[in-house]
């Protein structure tokens, strides 16, 4: 059967088949690589980015993951696929300026960005990117069909909710997923995924995205767990309807909306709603909070900007984490933090801006 397949051979004789992805920045973009005074998308990092995505819908990962992507530990080896950028990235020149007077849930959103730190711009045209897969001996169908279902899963995913680089998940490096094409016909019978950022309203926008992340979620039986970030049927996912003139303005809407909500509360119980949100947490005249035997929390909310036609509107995605977990403080002092009361707060305060809201 393998000699039926599509795809041309490497230098090694493996059949390989691959998939064309474009995708285009929309948010200005902090990623780098040895050189950090230089902006550039690096294949790691996407490659993370898409495990990522990967570990967070598929309940069956700890089996698939090491195959798909690769593993480094002991009895560790090779990924079954590698990535090519064929879009050249222009030189850029821009720095981040904290100085001229952000707009303050801007500011809020990129309290962590240094003075001058470089940024790849926000760009009109596309970056393309070629996925192949290497074909073993002892391939079948059915197995190489299911890793190319995941390695489309997890591209969709991050081109529709994640991002790329610092602050990706407060809006920054949103990389919005523009087209998934290849010239096997094999691969071509699987290509069913709908791109939603073709769509010319916000209400189109959405109803590709539901229909995407349904065909997702049926492609991967069983439930996921949550011990780290998954997408489930407790999984949120909210569109401003109106949207924005620029990206700047629709990050600050979205910096105002989580800073609000961050400050709910008072006293210890406003310190418990924000580590709901990410540690580590730094609280003044208090120290510093993470999470009792780890090292991070990492944010179950997701930001980004989706533009539609010239409008830019604001994205956030509520996942699903661990229910509660300890702070303890540079004095052990502990913390209770309850993160599925503070996101179903937070999940509240979503519809009551009267967002466009989505789910599984």
């Amino acid at each position: 059967m393998l000699n039926e397949f599509m795809g041309e051979r490497d230098g090694g004789g493996f059949v390989k088949d691959s998939l064309t992805v474009q995708f285009q920045t929309v948010t200005p973009m902090f990623l780098s690589g040895a050189d950090q005074r230089k902006a550039e998308i690096r294949i790691p990092s996407l490659k993370g980015a898409l495990r990522f995505w990967y570990r967070a819908v598929d309940p069956d990962y700890i089996r698939h993951e090491p195959i798909l992507f690769g593993n480094g530990g002991k009895g560790g080896g090779q990924s079954r696929f590698w990535m090519k950028l064929n879009t050249p990235m222009r030189p850029q020149s821009e720095e981040w300026d904290k100085s001229k007077g952000q707009k303050p849930g801007l500011a809020y959103l990129s309290f962590s960005l240094g003075q001058g730190r470089k940024y790849l711009f926000p760009r009109k045209e596309s970056v393309e990117i070629t996925i192949c897969r290497r074909r073993i001996a002892s391939d079948s169908r059915e197995a190489y069909e299911a890793d190319w279902k995941r390695l489309m899963a997890a591209v969709w995913l991050l081109g529709h909710v994640g991002g790329l680089g610092a602050r990706s998940r407060r809006g920054f490096g949103s990389f919005a997923l523009k087209g998934m094409e290849s010239d096997s016909e094999e691969l071509k019978q699987i290509l069913h995924l709908p791109v939603a950022h073709r769509e010319k309203t916000p209400q189109a926008w959405m109803h590709g995205f539901q229909d995407g992340l349904q065909q997702i979620r049926d492609g991967f039986p069983g439930r996921p767990t949550a011990d780290h970030t998954v997408i489930d049927r407790n999984s949120t996912f909210h569109l401003h309807p109106e949207g924005f003139a620029t990206w700047d303005e629709a990050m600050n809407y979205m910096g105002i909306l989580l800073q609000n909500n961050r400050k709910k509360d008072t006293g210890q119980g406003r310190w418990s709603h924000a580590a709901s949100f990410g540690m580590p947490l730094m609280i003044k005249n208090r120290g510093t909070y993470k999470p009792k035997g780890y090292e991070r929390h990492a944010s179950p909310v997701w930001m980004r900007v989706v533009r539609i036609g010239d409008t830019y509107h604001p994205f956030i995605a509520v996942l699903s984490t661990f229910s509660e977990l300890t702070a303890v403080g540079n004095k052990k002092e502990k913390l209770s933090v309850s993160i599925r009361e503070a996101m179903k707060d937070f999940r509240q305060s979503l519809k009551e801006s009267d967002l466009l809201e989505g789910g599984l």
